[in-house]
């Protein structure tokens, strides 16, 4: 089965180690406004206190055999399914979807080392599934997901549909309450929850990896994880408020900024380590699956922009020069890049571009940042052309007949009248510069009076 990875990132003149950009997709949600009737976050019951002793001792040993916290990299492949009205209210778009699968990695890539891909959408016209109500477990949702889940081993499955009949905006049944292929496991999730900025399928997801609500059974309970302080469960759990200390017969304040907690969207951002045990011990004991996921696609940036070679070499792009623009790539995560051949284009009539290829002769590995040694883009300015930003597109290629990757970015090159070094600031030229060798070094200098009547010497590079 042939596959095609394709991303198209907006404008930018150089991304310095940004893994992902937060672009503001929002769902498309049709005309019913249901997301009032979501009365709190998550609908997930209790689990009992022997599943929470055996989960707990299970990571406690999982700890105990480990040498480091340090976590190998996890690639969650999800399967999204879409259920809608026949009259098509829920038919979410694509973009909404992988904005929320954008925010799975925005919260899960970095500090967590979990990593995920959109690979499959299904969509489906069903009212009774659709309109889903009643609690957990329930009829409509079991035909839903039976019918359309694909291989819980290794993907990820999510349903989104209308849940404000069950009040909650979704719910993810922990992973040791059904085998590891079940269609049970995966993640319901209210079709408006599906956005770049909620924070209901994170939470869900922790749940999906074995988290409990970090007020599980109040002041007398816990979620298990050590370093999470006691919460009370009372409508605490929706305050953002840092000082906040419901059990104050406990350390630490409340935990106010966890996604297993159930402050608002803007309030939640954050698992604690133990947290992070705690999912890598239960991917281990229920989800060992997951760990045969390859990773097929690279996740290529562009990390900056260098002008070298022009014609007066200050490493300045100026009307009428000739310069080489070299490109930095790095791969953030997933596979390594290999074959990969960067390509400039721009419609912008002040420059003409003579070299439009770069190609790279080295995979680009996991976590790296490079560029080519004997390769570059060369692009020439008219001589009267104005300074200025220039846009230009460059489109990145790589991978395999089987898994082609396809990267397009708008970058801007900087035309400008400046030297390097120069202008100085606090200092009005009144003479004619020279620029001549005047201490024998081999190198020339600058020279000029200012109006202050005083003279100025000054390397190529603008210094004293």
């Amino acid at each position: 089965m042939k596959n095609f990875f394709m991303i198209i990132l907006g404008s930018l003149t150089i991304l310095l180690g940004q893994k992902v950009v937060e672009t503001d997709l929002q769902p498309d949600t049709g005309s019913n406004n249901t997301s009032e009737m979501i009365e709190k976050r998550c609908g997930l019951s209790s689990p009992t206190m022997e599943e929470m002793i055996k989960t707990k001792i299970l990571t406690d040993e999982w700890i105990n055999n480990r040498s480091s916290r340090d976590h190998y990299a996890v690639h969650v492949l999800v399967a999204w399914h879409v259920i809608h009205a026949t009259n098509n209210v829920g038919n979410i778009s694509t973009s909404a979807i992988e904005a929320a699968v954008q925010r799975l990695n925005l919260e899960y890539n970095e500090e967590h080392n979990i990593f995920f891909t959109l690979d499959t959408i299904t969509r489906t016209a069903n009212n009774d599934w659709f309109y889903l109500d009643g609690d957990l477990y329930g009829e409509e949702e079991e035909a839903m997901r039976q019918s359309t889940y694909i291989d819980p081993y290794h993907y990820y499955n999510v349903w989104s549909c209308d849940m404000s009949g069950t009040g909650a905006g979704g719910w993810n049944y922990f992973p040791w309450w059904n085998p590891e292929g079940s269609y049970w496991q995966g993640t319901t999730v209210h079709y408006q929850s599906v956005n770049l900025s909620s924070k209901t399928m994170p939470h869900e997801c922790g749940h999906y990896f074995g988290l409990l609500h970090t007020f599980e059974g109040g002041c007398s309970g816990g979620d298990q994880v050590d370093d999470t302080p006691a919460q009370d469960d009372g409508d605490n759990i929706y305050q953002c408020n840092d000082n906040l200390d419901s059990c104050p017969n406990d350390p630490g304040n409340d935990p106010v900024h966890n996604i297993m907690n159930y402050a608002s969207d803007a309030c939640v951002n954050e698992f604690t380590p133990g947290q992070d045990d705690r999912m890598f011990s239960m991917i281990e004991n229920f989800h060992p699956g997951l760990l045969e996921n390859n990773f097929f696609y690279p996740n290529l940036y562009i990390n900056g922009i260098d002008y070298q070679q022009d014609d007066d070499g200050d490493y300045m792009f100026n009307p009428g020069e000739t310069v080489r623009v070299k490109i930095t790539v790095g791969n953030s995560w997933g596979g390594d890049a290999v074959n990969v051949v960067l390509t400039l284009s721009s419609e912008d009539p002040r420059i003409y571009i003579s070299d439009d290829t770069i190609e790279f002769s080295n995979p680009i590995e996991a976590g790296d940042v490079t560029f080519t040694l004997l390769d570059w883009f060369l692009v020439s300015a008219n001589e009267d052309a104005s300074p200025g930003d220039v846009p230009c597109t460059v489109t990145i290629t790589a991978g395999t007949e089987e898994y082609p990757y396809e990267l397009v970015e708008e970058i801007e090159l900087d035309l400008t009248l400046s030297q390097y070094g120069f202008p100085i600031e606090g200092v009005v030229i009144k003479s004619s510069p020279i620029v001549a060798d005047l201490d024998g070094n081999t190198l020339k200098d600058i020279y000029f009076g200012a109006e202050n009547n005083k003279l100025y010497g000054y390397t190529i590079a603008g210094i004293t």
